[in-house]
């Protein structure tokens, strides 16, 4: 009988340290990566968006060089040669 036991007690922890091993080298899912791209290639397509819009629209190229106006000395100094080439209305 305590043989028994012993033996069901054995296989109960072989099967838990089988799950843990399982559990520690287990891929995860699609579902738990991170799906979102980096900030800064969210910021670069963006930025790309908006001066493709300034290209084609006047109105936009304007709204443009008034957001770069509101914007940091660096970023307008960033700014100056892209911004310098938009169409102006």
């Amino acid at each position: 009988m305590a043989f028994r036991i012993i033996m069901i007690a054995f296989l109960g922890i072989i099967v838990l340290l089988l799950i843990a091993l399982y559990l520690l080298f287990q891929q995860p899912g699609p579902s738990y990566q991170t799906s979102s791209a980096p900030l800064v290639s969210q910021q670069a397509a963006i930025g790309r968006a908006v001066m493709d819009a300034a290209r084609k629209d006047p109105a936009v190229a304007t709204m443009v060089r008034d957001a770069i106006k509101a914007a940091s000395p660096k970023d307008q100094a960033l700014a100056a040669e892209p911004v310098g080439q938009l169409p102006k209305q």
